[in-house]
């Protein structure tokens, strides 16, 4: 990610632009990761304030315990648009579950059950276990959407990454991700809302 974001923004810009999640002429800027804070990668409170919207804490807080997801990449355009990046490698790093304490468990239950409702996902679905990270990103998806905040979630698929044994093509991810609407209970067939998939050849990044 800091090379794609630091030297090969282009290859991202365009990518993301294909999928028309941008406004039309909308400027875009990635505000992480950034070589001018040593790459860092912004989660809770930090990671509003780089979108954008630091008046949202109050309500994230009640919303979401401290330690929320930390997002690969941000981005913001000059219309308003933000992006909240998740990037994947290989299949195994699909696989989470929540480890959080039992007082913190609770409050992600009930924003957990909140998201499920809203994007129709069956009620005795198990958002904890299984893949609990793409779930927790859908939540905070769905939080800034719900406060009127245009966000969009871009789930970031490298291909051809030989160091990690990942898939050669986006074909290479289809059946782990079949597994993950499936566990997830979401309606087959049929796109989220605001979230979609771009697909990477590490090798552009040579």
């Amino acid at each position: 990610m800091q090379r794609l974001v630091g030297s090969h923004a282009q290859l991202l810009d365009d990518a993301v632009r294909a999928k028309g999640v941008l406004q039309p002429g909308e400027q875009l800027m990635w505000v992480s990761p950034r070589a001018a804070d040593n790459w860092a990668e912004y989660r809770d409170g930090e990671f509003l304030e780089q979108i954008g919207h630091p008046e949202l804490s109050p309500a994230l807080a009640t919303f979401w315990p401290r330690g929320g997801p930390q997002w690969d990449a941000l981005g913001r355009g000059d219309a308003g648009t933000v992006l909240l990046v998740e990037a994947k490698a290989h299949l195994s790093e699909l696989a989470s579950t929540c480890t959080a304490s039992p007082q913190s468990r609770a409050r992600i239950e009930h924003s957990l059950e909140e998201t499920k409702r809203a994007l129709g996902a069956r009620a005795d679905a198990d958002w904890l276990t299984g893949y609990y990270q793409y779930a927790n990103r859908l939540a905070h998806l769905h939080f800034l959407r719900a406060l009127h905040v245009p966000a969009i979630l871009i789930f970031l698929y490298f291909t051809n990454d030989q160091r990690m044994n990942g898939p050669i093509s986006c074909d290479g991810w289809s059946e782990g991700l079949r597994a993950v609407y499936a566990h997830l209970g979401l309606p087959p067939d049929v796109p989220i809302p605001h979230v979609t998939n771009v697909y990477l050849d590490t090798r552009e990044l040579a």
